[in-house]
């Protein structure tokens, strides 16, 4: 278990403006980043996440089920703390609190349209990106990832762009052969090839280059940044799971009710 870190003054921009189309069926009518794991949204996971390493200045713009999104923060107080509420006036006396790291959370919403692409979302957010440097995930990947450490690679190099590598794991079962002859089987093992995390920390200025609501980050921004060698590499070898289908929704809550959550680096 990672000890707490120090508050970081960098903001961290949560892309959490999805539909989530290959879990349509499954969320009924959610946003993505409100499918639950272990009872709370996997957008608080992310957060509690984030926040464990004492990044505590979240920007989120909104997209599909923004009212959805904005509701259940407004309401999380009540949903979660033991309190006294007085009906002649509707005052709230709450007698339980939130953590301590949460207490801290400033989250601003951003309604950045339901069409807005993933690096046009992020151009969305330069007014309210003060510093030099932010940070930046998406809501389907959850990791125990020193995020504090990528961060700090970050800002001692000259890259534009530091992007958390992780090891692909294969969703099949490899064999060994020799000829015709089966020697052994390794059952859905991690391969070499590396693949982005979605873990991001990037300089403000790479905001100047987004040229508007149709650019993806993914097809647009990354690839021609890394081409022009402005991009570098925070490997990570541990956990790292996505959350892209029904059935890995059903394995990140078999993790989390298993008392087996390897992102879980918070304490309570």
């Amino acid at each position: 278990m990672h000890a707490t870190r120090e508050k970081h003054p960098y903001p961290v921009v949560i892309l959490c403006g999805g539909l989530g189309l290959r879990m349509r069926e499954f969320t009924d009518g959610k946003p993505k980043a409100l499918v639950q794991i272990g009872g709370r949204p996997v957008l608080w996971h992310v957060m509690k996440l984030y926040s464990h390493f004492g990044f505590r200045n979240f920007i989120l713009p909104l997209g599909h089920g923004a009212d959805q999104i904005i509701t259940w923060f407004e309401r999380y107080l009540s949903m979660t703390a033991d309190f006294t509420l007085r009906l002649s006036d509707g005052a709230h006396t709450f007698h339980t609190l939130l953590p301590d790291d949460e207490r801290d959370w400033r989250v601003t919403f951003l309604h950045a349209g339901a069409s807005t692409e993933t690096a046009g979302r992020l151009l969305r957010c330069a007014p309210f990106i003060e510093e030099d440097h932010f940070l930046t995930t998406y809501t389907d990947g959850l990791s125990d990832a020193d995020l504090g450490a990528e961060l700090e690679q970050h800002l001692s190099s000259k890259a534009d762009v530091t992007l958390l590598s992780v090891k692909l794991m294969t969703s099949f079962g490899i064999l060994e052969s020799d000829g015709r002859m089966l020697l052994g089987f390794d059952e859905k093992p991690r391969t070499t090839c590396e693949v982005n995390g979605g873990f991001f920390v990037m300089r403000r200025e790479v905001l100047d280059e987004i040229r508007g609501d149709d650019a993806i980050l993914e097809k647009d921004l990354l690839p021609r940044l890394a081409k022009e060698g402005r991009m570098q590499v925070f490997a990570h070898d541990g956990f790292w799971h996505c959350m892209d289908t029904p059935k890995h929704v059903q394995e990140l809550n078999r993790m989390w009710y298993g008392d087996a959550a390897p992102w879980k680096l918070w304490d309570g």
